[in-house]
């Protein structure tokens, strides 16, 4: 087969002009291909299967929201006034230059705090300023006496509003082999493989697409079966399975011409993002990962007169090792663009061992997952089949190979005043209590002819969590330490913070352009404090967990109705519903709790105290058999409520009032209320039954549109702001506002989303309050809500062309060699769909212009080919 996805083939989404960066197109552009072939090696005891796909990408997709970031003039003007610094290096890389695809109408209303009030319009871009004082030495910019603006304006731009392409490309490979051996009558051996190599560059969004930023991963995964049945008698058969899977890759040897020697730089405080100078920074990036996964599962299938009944086990195991290695390099933020002319940071972290030593941590765990199940499907009465089942699960905790792993114990007070580093082998206890039982049916009622079915059914699964969740506890010491240490300041005049925090912040490169070399710190650490396990200098960024973690487990049940109509209609009413309990958020205990501790700059606990519930009524019309139309049609009317949507350590899933979960209980991020889902498949009858050229193209071809409607996914406004505990340097941003008008937001249209003032008409400052009480978190109890507002709509209809092409007697093809061609095409008629405001968005800050008003727009028309051959 082939398939292609060109450019060329989509289409502009219809976004106006005068919104964002105006209409785009994916840009993405696909050819994918491959083949299979198999038969028996031996008659009927040896046979193979193999199969072949590739696939090359690239894409130059323009970025959906404009930013603001520097422009050359501020490089050059930063270059020749600290000529020789680590600024100046940074700005004079070869690849400082953002991909900029279009330069927009900038304002000063987009800026934030005082940056706003020291600006001016220039030309196509912002001055803000221009550098003051010497290298080394902060500029104040907090408090009324702040100069944001350096040594003042100077009708040179500093700043600009733009686009930017962002580039990939891609090349993978998929090699699957099947090999199957009929040893004898009853035991049948099998293996598989599947190998996929694979090569991608991506560029640094999150830089504007600087190409100091690209990064190069190759990567080898596997997976490997091996199976064994064995047929005990006529009604008793036995499946054994092996399973050996492997992911990973190595970047600090696929990325030559990346500078890890630079370290990563943020400038923030200025808009509502960051500018970005530098690779990109994560612990593992660069990456070295090499995760490995184990399984054995055993089954017993027996058949004893109406019962069906299937008994069995599984065990699996993890193995992760992951290098961590972009640990070891420094993240800077400078609290505007003169603080970083100056080389003054405001912040740093490192990852580094107790006595300093920027160190890349690899702790190398495991985890594990052990089951027991048995079912019976049992043909109770001719009309009715009981299915019942239990399983019972056992998760193993996170366990480092070798040592111990550091566990976050809070004080007293259930704060940081006291909190001690606990080291055990095992992160958490184990639950051996996992047991889930299962209970379904199904009863055709013998009044109604055999043409109603009654289903229903409920139970209880067992949730494991993502490994990303707890796994980094395993940077907490004595394994290793993640410092964050803030702040960076002017001193006395700023009102808080020192230049340099006393020294413990060191603006500095690496020796030899590698990120192993960046040097110690000997003010950083200062060994182990013995009472408490923490650095005796340093506040470090640590993560802890409960020793008694309750897995997360899902209460699920169902009711539905199928009835068979005239004319071959089925209808199908139902319901379902499903109760979460215990599942997991993180809780920054340095803004929640009262009280500090100066080894602790943010500590992340989690919290197994995440309710869910959902409840679904779905109604489904079906059209078989039609003659040369068949169709699907499902509505759904469904609520989702939680109190945190996803379980992952990162911004994504913040709470907005982590203090009160009563305030946190919403909408889940995901919730829809209404959906409409609808597909068919049209045999076309022209030129059916014709053998002449015309029959031949335009005859045989089948159309199959799905349409697709829903009412949008829920918002929140948030407001500039942080919150922070006194003597803590850590704090927690994005908050809702505290006092609201009450007013009501239009209809969901995209009109109204796109209007001036957006959805409510006017600036979000005249419906919300903006103040914080910064120094105090608990005085800032939100006055809406999570997730009250709903965004923009969405309606689309898929379309695809296939038909089928004989091509007769070919020889060694055979008859029934034949081509089959498919035209794909997505979002057909380009409707207008705006993208949803996702979590501290533009479209969700109240102080800014873009409030409640759409900036993007999901993907325009999309159309894709595919040809294949088969024989």
């Amino acid at each position: 087969f082939f398939k292609i996805d060109d450019p060329r083939l989509n289409s502009f989404n219809k976004l106006p002009r005068d919104i964002g960066g105006g209409p785009v197109r994916v840009e993405q552009k696909n050819k994918s291909f491959g083949g299979s072939f198999g038969g028996p090696i031996r008659r009927n005891r040896l046979f193979f299967f193999f199969a072949y796909e590739g696939l090359r990408s690239s894409s130059n997709n323009i970025n959906a929201t404009p930013v603001y970031i520097e422009t050359s003039a501020y490089r050059q003007a930063v270059i020749a006034a600290r000529a020789g610094t680590l600024s100046a290096k940074i700005l004079g890389d070869p690849g400082i230059a953002p991909r900029i695809v279009s330069v927009l109408t900038p304002s000063c209303a987009d800026l934030t705090g005082d940056f706003n009030k020291g600006c001016a319009v220039v030309g196509n871009g912002l001055d803000i300023g221009s550098i003051t004082g010497t290298y080394g030495t902060y500029v104040q910019s907090f408090n009324a006496n702040g100069a944001p603006t350096g040594g003042g304006l100077d009708g040179i731009a500093d700043l600009q509003k733009v686009t930017f392409a962002v580039p990939s490309k891609f090349s993978g490979n998929q090699y699957n082999t099947r090999i199957d051996f009929e040893a004898t009558a009853k035991d049948h051996l099998a293996v598989s493989t599947y190998i996929v190599p694979n090569s991608a560059t991506l560029a640094d969004s999150g830089s504007a697409s600087r190409p100091m930023g690209d990064i190069t991963s190759k990567r080898l995964s596997y997976a490997l079966g091996f199976i064994y049945q064995r047929t005990i008698s006529a009604t008793t058969l036995n499946e054994a399975r092996f399973n050996v899977t492997r992911w990973g890759y190595d970047e600090t040897k696929t990325n030559p011409n990346a500078n890890f020697g630079f370290p990563r730089i943020e400038i923030e405080a200025m808009f509502s993002d960051r500018v970005r100078f530098g690779a990109p920074y994560g612990l593992n990036t660069p990456g070295v990962i090499n995760e490995k996964q184990f399984e054995f599962r055993d089954a017993l299938t027996h058949v004893t007169g109406n019962h069906a009944v299937k008994i069995g086990g599984e065990y699996r195991r993890d193995i992760n090792s992951n290098g961590e290695v972009g640990g070891a390099r420094p993240l800077y933020s400078f609290r505007g663009l003169w603080n970083f002319a100056n080389g003054t940071p405001i912040f740093e972290q490192i990852v580094a061992n107790q006595q300093g030593k920027p160190t890349p941590n690899n702790t190398k765990f495991h985890t594990g997952d052990s089951g027991l199940f048995g079912q019976d499907d049992w043909k109770f009465r001719p009309n009715l089949t009981l299915n019942l089942g239990l399983r019972w699960e056992w998760f193993s905790p996170i366990t480092p190979n070798n040592g111990v792993i550091g566990n976050l114990i809070l004080g007293p007070t259930g704060g940081l005043t006291g909190a001690v580093i606990s080291t055990r082998k095992n992160l958490t206890d184990n639950n051996l209590k996992n047991f889930a039982p299962q209970l379904g049916f199904a009863w055709s009622p013998k009044m109604f002819d055999n043409k109603l079915v009654v289903r229903g059914g409920g139970g209880i699964g067992y949730d494991r969590l993502p490994n990303a969740l707890l796994a980094n506890a395993r940077r907490n010491p004595p394994n290793g330490s993640i410092f964050g240490i803030c702040c960076g300041t002017n001193g006395t005049t700023d009102g808080f913070g020192t230049p340099f925090v006393d020294g413990l912040i060191t603006y500095v490169q690496s020796s030899d352009n590698t990120i192993f070399g960046y040097p110690a710190n000997p003010k950083l650490g200062g060994g182990t404090n013995p009472a408490n396990g923490l650095p005796n200098s340093g506040a470090i960024e640590i993560y802890g967990t409960p020793r008694h973690l309750p897995d997360a487990r899902v209460y699920r049940y169902s009711l539905e109705g199928e009835y068979q109509l005239p004319a071959n209609l089925v209808a199908t009413l139902g319901y379902q519903g499903s109760l979460g309990r215990h599942f997991v958020r993180i809780d920054p205990v340095q803004i929640t709790t009262v009280g500090s501790n100066p080894n602790i700059g943010a500590a992340f606990f989690a919290r197994p105290d995440v309710n869910s519930n959902y409840n679904a009524m779905i109604a489904r019309l079906q059209g078989r058999f039609m003659k040369q139309l068949s169709f699907d049609m499902n509505f759904r009317w469904a609520k989702s409520i939680d109190t945190a949507s996803f379980e992952s350590p990162c911004a994504c899933t913040n709470q907005s009032f982590p203090i009160d979960q009563r305030t946190e209980r919403g909408p889940s991020d995901f919730d829809v209320r209404h959906s409409y889902v609808a597909s068919a498949t049209w045999d076309i009858p022209l030129f059916q039954n014709r053998k002449d050229i015309k029959g031949k193209v335009l005859g045989g071809w089948q159309i199959s549109p799905i349409v697709t409607w829903n009412d949008g996914f829920p918002w929140t406004p948030k407001i500039f702001g942080c919150l922070q505990q006194a003597n803590s340097p850590a704090n927690f941003c994005d908050l809702r506002p505290t006092s609201y008008s009450g007013a009501q937001p239009a209809d969901n249209t995209n009109a109204n989303f796109l209007r001036p003032g957006g959805v409510f008409g006017v600036a979000g400052t005249t419906i919300f309050g903006t103040a914080v009480n910064g120094s105090n978190p608990f005085a800032n109890r939100p006055a809406i809500g999570r997730n009250v507002f709903r965004g923009p709509r969405y309606f689309d209809v898929d379309m695809t062309f296939a038909k089928r092409f004989g091509l007769g007697n070919w020889g060694f093809l055979g008859e029934s060699a034949k081509v089959d061609v498919r035209f794909n095409f997505f979002n057909i008629f380009n409707n207008l769909n705006l993208a949803p405001f996702d979590s501290n968005s533009d479209p969700t800050r109240v102080q800014l212009p873009t409030f409640g008003r759409a900036i993007s727009a999901l993907a325009g028309r999309v159309g894709e080919f595919q040809v294949r051959f088969s024989f």
